[in-house]
């Protein structure tokens, strides 16, 4: 069970060119400023492994589009990029589930899909907010990705 009603719902459209173009412009300082530690961990195992660049520009448009569609459901300001964090489908299943207040665990709207984890300030913002669960979606078509996120609040808050 999900639990909790639907406090609001962001979603995002992202072209994985555009955000490669950033990427490969601005390198290192693209990383820190949009993700989170263990996301740049998995773009260098990409690197190793000698990912080709649309699934490297997948990766990235993805985490993009997953931020700004879970920025808009929590409610924005206060919600900085590298605490939030993008868990791949295959971690995600292998993850147990972590009660609050450390991280915020959400679940795939799918029950198969990837997962976000809030870190730092922005789970505190996300508890003070009242959310207690961001429930995340992406669909990618050629360079197309699409993210909608849904922010879940605690029972019986109005």
């Amino acid at each position: 069970m999900i639990g909790g009603a639907v406090r609001s719902i962001g979603a995002d459209v992202c072209h994985s060119g555009r955000v490669m173009r950033v990427w490969r412009r601005y390198g290192r300082r693209f990383e820190t400023r949009s993700l989170h530690p263990n996301e740049v961990a998995a773009l260098r195992s990409l690197e190793r492994e000698g990912a080709d660049e649309d699934r490297i520009a997948t990766f990235l448009g993805g985490r993009w589009a997953a931020k700004e569609a879970v920025y808009k459901a929590v409610g924005g300001y206060r919600l900085l990029f590298p605490e939030i964090e993008v868990v791949a489908a295959a971690a995600a299943a292998s993850d147990e589930v972590v009660r609050m207040p450390q991280p915020l665990v959400t679940l795939p709207l799918s029950g198969f899909g990837p997962r976000i984890k809030l870190h730092g300030a922005s789970l505190a913002a996300a508890e003070a907010m009242g959310v207690k669960k961001v429930l995340l979606s992406l669909s990618h078509d050629a360079s197309t990705i699409f993210a909608v996120a849904a922010a879940l609040e605690a029972h019986g808050r109005s």
